[in-house]
Formats: C-alpha cells, sequence, structure tokens
C-alpha cells in the first residue's frame, strides 16, 4: 500500500502528538500495547501496528481540538479509561482508513462525554466493531441523499471500468455513442446487497416503500422502495462524525440534549 501523508503523519507523530499518545498510554489498564516508537523496537504483529497508528491519529484529533490538561482532566474520568481500552482492542482488529477514522473520532469523543453517556459511547463503539468500510460509505452516502433507491443502493462504491482485469465477474455496461465499451464486477454488486441487508438487519437503515394507484385506465398499483436511514444510523454518524465539545481548561465540558 502506498505510503501517504496522513501515514506518514503516523509514523512519525509530533512532539505534542507524542506527548498526547503518551499520556493516554497511561490510562490503559493493561500492561500493552507499548507503541513501537517507544521502544524503537519493530515486531511483526499487523495488530500491533494497527493499535499504534490508531493511538497516534487519536492523540492528534484530541490535540487539535483539545489542550493536554484539558485531555487529562477527561481520562480522570473513570469512565474514558474503559472507553480508551475498548477502541484499542476494535483497532487491533480492524482494517481499512474509514473505519479507524471513525474508531477515532469516537472515541475522541466518547472520553469528554459525562459517565452518563458511556452506555451511548459503548453502543456506539460495539457498532463500529461489527462495521466494515463498505458499510460506513454505504451508510453515510444515504444519510448525504436523504433516501436511496433500494436497487441501486448496491452500486455506491462500483465504479466501470474498460479494463476487466481483476474483476471475477465482469459484466458490461450499456455502451453510449462514440464511448468505449465499460465493465463492473458482478461480485462487487453482490457484495453490497449483503451489506445492504445486514445494515437493515443491524437497524442502521429501512424500508420506505410509497405506493402508487393504479392508472384510471385501470392499470395495476406499483410502488417504489427507497433506503433510509433510522435514528440508530443518526446516533451513529453523529459520534463518528462530529466534533467532541470544547472542555475549559481544567473543567471538562458535557454535550446537552439527548441524542436524536
Amino acid at each position: 500500500m502506498k505510503e501517504t501523508d496522513y501515514h506518514k503523519q503516523l509514523s512519525h507523530p509530533s512532539e505534542p502528538v507524542r506527548e498526547m499518545a503518551l499520556m493516554f498510554t497511561n490510562y490503559i489498564p493493561i500492561v500493552g500495547p507499548t507503541v513501537t516508537w517507544l521502544t524503537d523496537q519493530v515486531w511483526p504483529d499487523p495488530g500491533r501496528i494497527a493499535r499504534d497508528h490508531f493511538l497516534v491519529a487519536l492523540a492528534m484529533r484530541v490535540d487539535e481540538l483539545h489542550d493536554k490538561q484539558s485531555a487529562e482532566a477527561a481520562m480522570r474520568q473513570e469512565h474514558s479509561a474503559a472507553i480508551l481500552a475498548d477502541s484499542m482492542s476494535i483497532a487491533s482488529r480492524s482494517f481499512g482508513e474509514k473505519k479507524l477514522q471513525a474508531l477515532r473520532n469516537a472515541t475522541a469523543s466518547g472520553i469528554f462525554h459525562s459517565p452518563e453517556k458511556y452506555n451511548m459511547s459503548a453502543l456506539v463503539l460495539s457498532m463500529i466493531d461489527r462495521l466494515t468500510d463498505g458499510h460506513i460509505t454505504m451508510l453515510q452516502e444515504i444519510a448525504r441523499q436523504g433516501q436511496y433507491d433500494w436497487q441501486y443502493v448496491t452500486m455506491i462504491g462500483v465504479e466501470s471500468k474498460v479494463d476487466k482485469m481483476g474483476m471475477t465477474d465482469p459484466t458490461g455496461t450499456v455502451i453510449f455513442e462514440g464511448s468505449e465499451q465499460e465493465f463492473i464486477d458482478n461480485d462487487l454488486l453482490k457484495t453490497n446487497g449483503i451489506l445492504r441487508d445486514d445494515l437493515l438487519s443491524l437497524g442502521l437503515i429501512a424500508r420506505r416503500e410509497t405506493i402508487f394507484p393504479g392508472s384510471s385506465l385501470g392499470g395495476p398499483p406499483s410502488s417504489h422502495i427507497e433506503a433510509i436511514i433510522t435514528p440508530k444510523a443518526e446516533l451513529l454518524l453523529r459520534e463518528i462524525e462530529g466534533t467532541p465539545p470544547k472542555p475549559s481548561i481544567g473543567e471538562v465540558e458535557f454535550p446537552s440534549g439527548p441524542p436524536r
């Protein structure tokens, strides 16, 4: 995988970010994981590398939004260490930039929530643990559109290509005048169909059916089905996309109002 600027930042954190990450390690109620750049040793453990990168990404996020004193005040809350430990565990078995960024944002938000909102944070983390990048991309696109034609949800994130190389089940698309034949991989459409149905079973999207009456000439009624997000998905998206509250020095402020 090509190393991006973001990945370079994770591998070589700035001193403020490094200090923030070290502060977080003091609140992890387990011996590990010790980040590799603390010992200058390289261990062939993908889970450990994922945890290390997540910890630095979290520190970068919190450093952008809060000062170190405010972060330490937040971490002194009993539930914050549990949230951080759960997040580190999830990161060690996760793959995909969208998922890890969602986990980072939800953790950065959760450690600044009040103890009364621990159940909400734990629920959000459990949902992120269950999802993949594909789930998150699909959910975000449905939310962005407001509603999405049910049958075309399977097309989200699928691109047509002139070259069939790498496709396991290519199928040709409609050819427009003056254009080349393009192909899409049916396997991707089938996978997206499974992801869509999985989001439905998880209660993150719902089917909304609209019935249209038959024509005056006696034609049968017809229906149109759309995918829409649920309140549960609104809560999840708010935590993985939102900005944690800005606390004052020495005192942690908490967001007010119930989840939508």
